[in-house]
């Protein structure tokens, strides 16, 4: 569950950037099957993740125009390098989650 809760803060912080730099046309991408299902088939979830997931897609209402699409790991070089530098330096990261 932490890969996708790192999935859905990275599009969090995705969105509010776009929003907040005045974009209204916006399409994002992951690699995270589950955060795009998530997003496209979204019903409520009481669960934690679940809430998560309807602050993200309440932020989406903002654009005219909002996709977010799936793409193959490997199709995203500059992501997949990032990664594979994060775990060979051993990076770890906080994401300060506040729960509902």
């Amino acid at each position: 569950m932490e890969g996708e809760w790192a999935e859905a803060e990275a599009l969090r912080d995705r969105i509010i950037w776009a929003r907040d730099s005045n974009v209204v046309r916006a399409f994002f991408e992951t690699d995270c099957t589950s955060l795009v299902n998530h997003t496209k088939k979204y019903r409520e979830d009481i669960i934690i993740f679940g809430y998560r997931m309807k602050e993200i897609i309440g932020l989406l209402e903002f654009f005219t125009e909002v996709k977010i699409n799936w793409i193959g790991r490997m199709s995203n070089r500059v992501a997949n390098c990032l990664s594979k530098l994060a775990l060979n330096k051993y990076c770890t990261l906080s994401f300060d989650m506040e729960y509902p």
